[in-house]
């Protein structure tokens, strides 16, 4: 994720964000302490307790979810190159509306 950060953080057609699902906020602050991530970082809640998972069809972390500018998944679950080469074709793409 710092790869694909460092290569396209600063697009503004990618929007990166994580989520953490520990039980308590506090622990994803402690990790960030020493573990510096430029993106956005947010407290999702206790993965047992939460929503957010089923609804883009994710059992577990870790995971990612690929969203096209009109809101629709792209893809999941993409590592290393992968992930790397679909949102490089993605952002090199012009954007298509909704029609």
């Amino acid at each position: 994720m710092t790869n694909l950060y460092a290569n396209y953080g600063t697009s503004n057609r990618l929007v990166m964000i994580s989520f953490n699902l520990d039980s308590q906020r506090e622990l994803g602050e402690a990790f960030l302490k020493t573990n510096a991530l430029p993106w956005l970082q947010c407290h999702a809640g206790e993965q047992g307790n939460n929503v957010l998972l089923p609804s883009y069809g994710l059992d577990g972390l870790p995971a990612n979810v690929l969203i096209d500018p009109l809101g629709r998944i792209h893809s999941r679950n993409l590592r290393g190159s992968s992930l790397l080469n679909i949102v490089r074709r993605a952002l090199s793409q012009p954007v298509r509306s909704a029609d």
